[in-house]
Formats: C-alpha cells, sequence, structure tokens
C-alpha cells in the first residue's frame, strides 16, 4: 500500500515556482526568522523553539533532495532541467 505524503505535494508546489521568483533578501529572511523564533505556535497551539525549526528545515531539505532524485531517475527531468 503506498501512503502519500502532504509535505511532498507541498515542496512540488513551492517548486514550481520558485524559479520564477525573486528570492527573498536576507534582511527579508532575518525578520522572518526573527518572528518565527519569538513565539511561534503551531496550529495545534504548540509552542516551537528555534531547535525544532532547524530540525524542520534540515528535514525539509532532504526531503527536497529526495523528490528531485526521484524526478530524475524517473526520466521526468531532461540534461537541461538537471544542469547536466
Amino acid at each position: 500500500m503506498i501512503t502519500r505524503d502532504h509535505r511532498v505535494k507541498a515542496l512540488l508546489t513551492l517548486a514550481t515556482t520558485a524559479g520564477w521568483l525573486t528570492p527573498p533578501t536576507d534582511e527579508a529572511i532575518v525578520a522572518d526568522v526573527a518572528e518565527a523564533c519569538s513565539g511561534f505556535v503551531d496550529e495545534e497551539g504548540i509552542e516551537r523553539d528555534p531547535a525544532d525549526l532547524i530540525a524542520g528545515l534540515k528535514a525539509t531539505g532532504e526531503l527536497a533532495q529526495r523528490i528531485a532524485q526521484a524526478i530524475e531517475q524517473g526520466g521526468w527531468a531532461s540534461d537541461r532541467d538537471i544542469g547536466k
């Protein structure tokens, strides 16, 4: 049985539009990080600390790499798409 994870679809959606957009400035990133690290509470009302955010970002990066590998191995990407 194959179970699907909503995070995969969310990352695919983010990646689809990320190439079209100008990346945020370092200042904008710092401002958003400061906001997230000061009293960040998730949708269940659980307060998270910066260590939780770092762990989540690392896990997201690893998942993004696995998605990219699946695209490459599945034959969906051309050599141009993957920088060869």
